[in-house]
């Protein structure tokens, strides 16, 4: 979906935001761009109710629009079409059990763990791979270095999998949710009081903070252990 510039800057679509519609069956999000215009992916399942397969003609899509995303027709009026003459493009995700074959051959990147975007951590993942291969590359061992990166590796980044796969709930279903933002306070509370015992957001943890992607996620479910408490 591409938003110009004229539109975004008529209606207030900050260029320093990631803006995000969500919805419990979809969501659509806009990126901006250097010069001033948005381009944008709808999200929906491929099958059931409110999906690509059942959206399959324009007055349907006209219907799914006017009923869900009517405050995005009022800048991108255009919105139909786009959704009609775009092509339709599927999430994959990939799982291995190793990365390596034996001291000859390694994968990295997307050929060893492609996920959603919905953390927006593969192109991260893939750099942090390339440092650790080289890492243990360096290694002074007689060991299988390939071998030892991947059974380190592997843990990492099927927890970043997961991370993202979570983390579409939380973008298509969670935000409107008032336990949500309750959730969310509490947790900041927490940090603000407990820093050394409750960590941060997942988000900020695994932006923001020289942490793996297991350790991250196992602080995440022993954080949610505390949400029942507060």
């Amino acid at each position: 979906i591409h938003i110009p510039s004229s539109h975004s800057h008529i209606h207030n679509l900050t260029l320093d935001s990631v803006h995000t519609w969500p919805r419990t069956h979809s969501f659509l999000h806009l990126l901006p761009n250097s010069k001033g215009d948005l381009i944008g992916t709808f999200v929906l399942k491929n099958d059931g109710e409110n999906s690509f397969n059942s959206l399959d003609s324009k007055d349907k899509i006209d219907g799914f629009l006017h009923k869900y995303y009517l405050n995005v027709l009022s800048f991108c009026p255009d919105l139909a079409d786009q959704f009609i003459a775009n092509p339709l493009g599927k999430f994959s995700t990939v799982h291995c059990s190793k990365f390596n074959y034996k001291d000859k051959i390694v994968i990295i990147g997307d050929a060893a763990h492609a996920t959603p975007p919905f953390a927006g951590q593969g192109m991260n993942a893939a750099l942090e791979s390339a440092y650790e291969l080289y890492t243990f590359l360096n290694l002074e061992t007689d060991e299988n270095k390939l071998e030892l990166y991947s059974k380190k590796r592997k843990p990492d980044v099927e927890a970043m999998i997961k991370i993202s796969l979570n983390h579409y709930k939380t973008i298509s279903k969670l935000q409107h949710s008032p336990l949500y933002k309750y959730q969310t306070l509490y947790q900041k509370f927490m940090n603000s009081i407990f820093p050394s015992i409750y960590p941060i957001s997942l988000y900020g943890m695994i932006n923001f903070e020289n942490i793996s992607y297991s350790d991250a996620y196992k602080k995440q479910l022993k954080q949610n252990k505390w949400y029942k408490f507060g």
